[in-house]
C-alpha cells in the first residue's frame, strides 16, 4: 500500500478511536481492514453505550460528522451504523491511487507569516498532519496573501494576524480589521484562520469581528492547526485555548464598559512604565493601600496576569500603532 494511502487510512482510524475514547465509554475495540481489488477498507467498532442516530448522527454531538469530513478530504466515503446500548461500527472506504483520482478535493491552503521559519514549520506540520491539505503558496505580507489569493483561489487562508500591510496603503481602508478585513473585503467568501501569539489580544477581536473562522495560536501542533483549516473550510470556527483568552481580554479592551476609571488610567499608565505601587502612590499623591485597589482593578479589566504581561501588552499596542 502507498505511504500516503496509508497515512490517509491511519489519520481517520486516530480521529475514530479518539472519539470512542471520548464519547462511547467502550470496555473494548475492534479494528481492522479489508483489502479489496479497488479499494482498502478500514473497520472500526467499539462495544459502548451507541446513539440514536436519527438524532445525534445529524448535530454531530459526537464528532462523527468531523470524521466523515476528514475522510471525504481525503477521498474516502464513511459509513456509521450505530445502535443505543449496542455500540457503534464506522467503515471507510478509501480507494485506491486516491489522490491521483481525487487530486480537486485536496483542500487548498496559503499560508501568510511574515517569517521564513514559521511558514516553513507550519508546512511541514500540515503535511505531515493531514495528507488531504495541499500548501499551494507561501507569502510573507499582507499585500502579497491579497494577490495570491486572488491569483491561487485557496479554499483557506492561514495568516498571521500581525502581518504588515506591505504596499497594501492605499487599499488598507479599515486598519481595525486588519488583514483580516482586507482579504474579505476582496472575497467575502475566503475562509480565513488567523495565527496569533502574546500580545495579539485586539488583532484577534478585530478578526473575529472581521469575519475570520478562527484563530489558532502560533505554538499549535499539526492536529490543531489541521482540525483548524478543515473546520474553516466547513465555514465553522476552532478557537485553541490560549486563543479563547486572548479573544476575552481584547473584547475587554474595546468594550466602553470595562473601561478604566479616571483614578486607574494614570496608576495603569505608571504600572506600564515598571513604577512599584510606593513610588506611584508619591507621584499620584495617594494612599498605597489605593494604589494596590487601582492596580488590582486594572489587571482584572486588562486580562493581564501581573505587571510584566500589562507592559508587555502595552509594548506590542504601540509597536502596531507604529506599523500603521
Amino acid at each position: 500500500m502507498e505511504e500516503s494511502l496509508s497515512r490517509a487510512i491511519l489519520l481517520v482510524a486516530r480521529e475514530a478511536l479518539t472519539n470512542i475514547v471520548r464519547h462511547a465509554q467502550a470496555r473494548s475495540v475492534r479494528i481492522g481492514l479489508l483489502y479489496e481489488q479497488p479499494a482498502v477498507t478500514l473497520l472500526v467498532q467499539d462495544d459502548g453505550h451507541g446513539f440514536d442516530q436519527r438524532a445525534e448522527w445529524k448535530d454531530g454531538r459526537f464528532g462523527l460528522r468531523a470524521i466523515s469530513e476528514r475522510a471525504r478530504v481525503l477521498g474516502a466515503t464513511v459509513d456509521v451504523d450505530s445502535v443505543a446500548g449496542w455500540g457503534t461500527r464506522i467503515r471507510s472506504r478509501f480507494p485506491y491511487r486516491q489522490h491521483d483520482q481525487h487530486a480537486d478535493s485536496r483542500l487548498r491552503v496559503l499560508i501568510a507569516a511574515a517569517r521564513p521559519l514559521v511558514r516553513a514549520g507550519i508546512v511541514r506540520l500540515l503535511s505531515a498532519t493531514e495528507a488531504g491539505i495541499e500548501v499551494i503558496g507561501e507569502v510573507a505580507t499582507a499585500a502579497d496573501a491579497l494577490e495570491a489569493s486572488q491569483d491561487l483561489r485557496p479554499d483557506v487562508v492561514l495568516i498571521e494576524l500581525g502581518l504588515s500591510p506591505g504596499d497594501t496603503s492605499a487599499t488598507w481602508r479599515s486598519p481595525d480589521a486588519g488583514v483580516t478585513g482586507l482579504l474579505l473585503t476582496r472575497d467575502p467568501s475566503l475562509a480565513v484562520v488567523g495565527l496569533c501569539e502574546v500580545g495579539d489580544e485586539r488583532l484577534v477581536a478585530s478578526a473575529m469581528r472581521a469575519g475570520a473562522r478562527g484563530c489558532v495560536d502560533i505554538g499549535s501542533d499539526g492536529a490543531e492547526l489541521a482540525r483548524a483549516v478543515i473546520a474553516a473550510r466547513r465555514g465553522q470556527a476552532i478557537l485553541s485555548g490560549p486563543v479563547l483568552q486572548r479573544l476575552h481580554r481584547g473584547l475587554q479592551e474595546d468594550e466602553p464598559g470595562a473601561a478604566l476609571t479616571d483614578r486607574e488610567r494614570p496608576v495603569r499608565s505608571l504600572m506600564e512604565q515598571g513604577m512599584p505601587d510606593k513610588l506611584i502612590a508619591e507621584q499620584l499623591v495617594l494612599s498605597i493601600k489605593t494604589v494596590e485597589k487601582h492596580a488590582g482593578a486594572v489587571l482584572r479589566k486588562t486580562g493581564a496576569r501581573n505587571r510584566t504581561e500589562l507592559a508587555a501588552l502595552a509594548s506590542q499596542a504601540r509597536l502596531r500603532r507604529t506599523a500603521r
